[in-house]
């Protein structure tokens, strides 16, 4: 489908050209020929994947929107599982080759297979739909990458006007009680992309009572809240890449990586959960 321009209050187009900058490396690694993904990648998606099916509804309903597009473009992403519980998924991002790479249009040299999500282009702040659109609504890490903490406010008000009465909302935040995303605001930016754990533009965030307070002040219902990623990024990360380099043969390594990365979900049962987790994430209902 047609990708309608993002545009800021000024009606010019809102951040487009530094993304595409920044996420470029990414897209040219989903492209590559590996013939799989890549293994810190396929983690996240089946973290996010195993929230969804037990935070969404399990029969297949309406309308669907993913605040971002990022997991498409970077790998093989949630808009598949999404397909699953909804009769449309609907995909809004603000770079425009991140939106063409989830779709399944060409990046690079390499045709990448179309996905069953319909890319529109558009600030999340400003979403270009209807009151009341969608039925469920997932925004996995796409609300902390803005300088300021109230367009965090913005966009869930935004994300309430287009979500129907008793819809579903699956939001995660960066969280801030966790030591890495403490210690980014004290540690150089440089570093932090020399280690694999800041390659892009991170900004403001909430911790969970705030996110569940701000929620609550906007008219959503918190039906439940957890933290998640408990694994040691700043090691996990690097074994990810170089699992990756190994090729063919580092098939089944990668299986007990991701086996390990996974199980260490576990700690999110532990009382010391708020802070191992590296991200927020709240279940809300469009009361």
């Amino acid at each position: 489908m047609p990708l309608p321009p993002a545009t800021s209050p000024s009606g010019r187009v809102a951040g487009n050209d530094s993304w595409d900058r920044q996420l470029a490396p990414f897209i040219a690694a989903a492209g590559a020929p590996t013939g799989r993904p890549a293994t810190w990648r396929d983690f996240c998606d089946r973290l996010h994947i195993n929230l969804l099916q037990r935070w969404l509804p399990p029969t297949t309903t309406g309308r669907a929107l993913k605040t971002d597009l990022f997991d498409e473009a970077a790998g093989e992403g949630l808009s598949e599982f999404l397909a699953q519980r909804a009769d449309q998924v609907v995909g809004t991002d603000v770079s425009l080759a991140v939106a063409r790479a989830a779709t399944g249009a060409a990046t690079g040299a390499v045709d990448r297979p179309t996905r069953r999500v319909d890319a529109t282009l558009c600030d999340v702040r400003r979403l270009a739909f209807a009151d009341g659109s969608f039925d469920i609504v997932v925004s996995n890490s796409t609300l902390d990458h803005f300088a300021l903490r109230s367009d965090i406010t913005v966009a869930l008000a935004e994300i309430h006007r287009v979500t129907r009465p008793g819809g579903v909302l699956v939001v995660t935040l960066d969280n801030p009680r966790h030591p890495l995303v403490a210690a980014r605001t004290l540690l150089p930016a440089r570093l932090l992309r020399a280690l694999g754990l800041q390659p892009y533009y991170v900004g403001a965030t909430m911790s969970l009572p705030r996110l569940v307070a701000t929620l609550e002040s906007l008219g959503w219902v918190v039906d439940d809240t957890t933290t998640m990623m408990h694994t040691l990024r700043v090691a996990a990360i690097p074994a990810c890449t170089r699992l990756d380099r190994v090729g063919p043969g580092g098939t089944a390594a990668r299986r007990r990586l991701t086996a390990v990365m996974l199980a260490s979900e576990l700690l999110g049962r532990l009382p010391t959960r708020q802070f191992t987790g590296h991200y927020v994430a709240v279940k809300a209902v469009r009361a």
